[in-house]
């Protein structure tokens, strides 16, 4: 994100009008929440986001756990994976396969 040194001017109503490149840059559109935080002598506008986007915006964050498998001497390892192709896991799920 660009660093902006635009500056505003609040309205008799306390309005103010926030710089086309920032609306753009941030995607706000009408009717978009912002959530207001004082901080210092300055204030902290920050778009709120939906559910959806925020598990967007975490995608990739946040890793499955691990799972090593150890074999029962009596299983066959072609068994096993036929079992964990039709669980439909993802294949690093079972690293460690021994």
């Amino acid at each position: 994100m660009g660093n902006y040194m635009d500056e505003a001017v609040t309205d008799d109503r306390g309005r103010i009008v926030v710089p086309k490149e920032v609306r753009e840059e941030l995607d706000l559109r009408p009717e978009r929440r912002l959530s207001f935080v004082p901080k210092g002598r300055g204030l902290v506008l920050t778009p709120e986001i939906g559910a959806e986007e925020l598990v967007a915006e975490l995608k990739g964050c946040v890793h499955r756990p691990r799972t090593v498998v150890r074999m029962h001497p009596e299983v066959n390892r072609s068994t096993l994976m036929d079992i964990i192709d039709q669980a439909g896991p993802t294949g690093d799920q079972f690293i460690g396969l021994q």
